[in-house]
């Protein structure tokens, strides 16, 4: 007897952990992580998505279109207390509230089930639609972070699916045996292609890249000479723990990106079952940053390595003239490095290997030049200690650049704006604790450059680096009225670049610096340490190597280049 009832059922381990578990009833279920709980505790339980949803025609989906209702009826995402433990992509029958039982469930037969705890409520919440749009103007390959199940062998399950009802693509994999899998694309319509046998182990977590015509990097990478066989988008690319492993002979048929799900067999091609029974978690993909301005741009990795895949993009740029750069990572998991590249069109090149660990808490800066200025911009990744990795790129001055990045909700900076031009960057604020990245030019120079100037006119402080020649340097600052205060001399080497973290009190509204604060450190080094009470300042009256004021120390603009301005430093980043 055919059962037309979903149920998301909790599942306990008897050891203080649970699962959440969306059972489709005779075509089987899809299973979240394991995770810890307190018996008789309150917790918050957050469903949405297909299993509460009408069908896909119904009124309720308002003014989307047909690819929009399918993904919003196809995804399910559950949380417990803010945490999400299942996000997934599942086929679920039409349901309406009069349809809907909480805390009982009738599986095949009839059999009532209930659940062991309480429900004290439930309240109608409405659907979140906003990630259609998120989702939609995603960029890059799918990669996947997969664990194979260890007691499916001889079936085959679904990894991607994409198109729709007539007409779609299918990639699954087949549970050889022990020790390997064998993939197969299937088209409806033009049979199904297989891989050779590929050696796996199903103990360990499987990195999977998928590049379909719809999410698709493959020209960035054949620019470091990380892609074989061409690079076709129309085609399907398989890439697993870091191996080329499959090519589609066929081009793929038609699909917007919403119409790609994952471990999910909704069309019912043949030969996968309707779900991927193992783990399944998409590695962040890079989202719409929108169009580019002259300003600045800054970015911030927060994932462990082990969530972002083998590879990918941090940065994805693209020009009105469809030439491309991106900053991009690939890690080699076994030696635990990972490497940090860019690529503007005119080269590709890697900056920096760094230990895996040290890949959480990089930065990135760029600043976008204005019309009329240099078109040269660099590019600047920065580690936690203050140590910089630079390219200079004319990229930025060749037209009008749209921009993704990873963890789009992280990136900041006056660069950022909307289609229409209106300003959309955050409220204003003091800066803070404020590293600079600063170049000297060739040879170097004498006499006094502002690197800051805070305040207003008869009220204001400024930075400045006087040099003397010789390669020595001194970094002062000038209090209106009073004089200026000198560092003893230091040695600063041209073209090559500095880290200077600048600490005034008056650019603090946190309490965390003295009243009086005044310090200066340069590539690891206290260079000036001195009390001096500042003119209080307001944010739109701080400027970075300039001289508005005219401030006698200095001349009107910095004789070299500020790379990057990093404000908010913590008290341990202050180096």
């Amino acid at each position: 007897m055919q059962d037309f009832r979903d149920m998301l059922l909790i599942d306990y381990n008897g050891a203080g952990k649970a699962r959440v578990v969306f059972d489709h009833g005779e075509y089987g279920d899809v299973v979240g992580e394991w995770f810890a709980y307190t018996g008789g505790a309150q917790a918050k339980v957050v469903i949405s998505g297909g299993p509460l949803l009408p069908p896909a025609r119904h009124p309720w989906f308002g003014d989307l279109d047909v690819d929009e209702r399918l993904a919003l009826k196809r995804r399910l995402r559950v949380t417990v207390d803010g945490a999400v433990r299942l996000d997934r992509d599942v086929v679920s029958y039409d349901s309406s509230p009069s349809l809907q039982r909480w805390g009982e469930g009738r599986g095949p037969g009839g059999r009532r089930t209930f659940f062991s705890g309480s429900i004290e409520r439930v309240v109608p919440r409405s659907t979140d639609r906003s990630w259609l749009r998120r989702r939609a103007e995603e960029t890059g390959a799918l990669r996947l972070r997969v664990q194979l199940p260890k007691d499916r062998y001889g079936r085959t399950e679904p990894l991607v699916q994409s198109g729709g009802a007539g007409a779609f693509d299918t990639l699954a994999v087949l549970f050889v045996r022990p020790g390997y899998v064998r993939l197969v694309h299937d088209q409806l319509g033009s049979g199904a292609q297989w891989s050779e046998d590929i050696a796996v182990d199903y103990e360990q977590p499987q990195s999977v890249e998928v590049s379909l015509p719809t999410a698709n990097d493959s020209s960035v990478w054949l620019a470091f000479g990380a892609v074989q066989g061409g690079t076709r988008r129309d085609h399907m690319r398989v890439r697993w723990n870091g191996r080329d492993v499959f090519r589609s002979t066929v081009p793929l048929l038609p699909s917007k990106l919403l119409g790609v799900s994952l471990g999910l067999n909704g069309w019912n091609a043949s030969p996968p079952r309707m779900f991927f029974s193992g783990r399944l978690t998409p590695a962040p993909r890079t989202g719409a940053l929108g169009k580019l301005r002259a300003g600045e741009l800054n970015g911030k990795l927060t994932v462990a390595p082990a969530e972002i895949g083998e590879r990918g993009l941090w940065l994805y740029c693209e020009r009105s003239d469809g030439e491309i750069a991106a900053l991009v990572w690939q890690r080699d998991p076994a030696a635990k490095r990972v490497k940090i590249g860019w690529h503007d069109g005119e080269r590709a090149e890697w900056l920096v290997t760094l230990p895996e660990a040290e890949l959480t808490g990089l930065s990135a800066r760029l600043k976008v030049p204005a019309s009329g200025e240099s078109p040269s911009a660099w590019m600047v990744v920065e580690q936690r200690d203050g140590s910089v990795f630079t390219r200079k790129t004319d990229f930025f001055g060749g037209g009008a650049v749209r921009a993704w990045g990873l963890q789009p909700e992280g990136w900041t900076g006056s660069a950022l704006g909307s289609e229409s031009g209106d300003d959309q960057r955050p409220a204003v604020e003091l800066p803070g604790r404020v590293r600079l990245g600063l170049i000297l030019p060739p040879g170097g120079f004498t006499g006094g450059s502002p690197l800051l100037s805070a305040g207003r006119t008869g009220a204001a402080d400024s930075v400045y680096l006087r040099g003397l020649g010789g390669g020595r340097y001194v970094v002062g600052l000038d209090h209106w009225g009073f004089g200026s205060i000198e560092s003893d001399p230091f040695a600063l080497g041209a073209e090559m670049v500095h880290m200077m973290t600048v600490e005034l009190s008056s650019l603090d509204t946190t309490g965390a610096l003295p009243k009086d604060r005044v310090r200066f450190t340069i590539d690891g080094r206290v260079v000036l340490n001195v009390a001096q009470v500042l003119y209080p300042v307001q944010p739109d009256e701080i400027f970075f190597g300039k001289n508005p004021l005219g401030m006698s120390t200095s001349g009107a603009k910095f004789l070299g280049e500020i790379l990057s301005v990093r404000k908010r430093l913590e008290a341990g980043e202050s180096r």
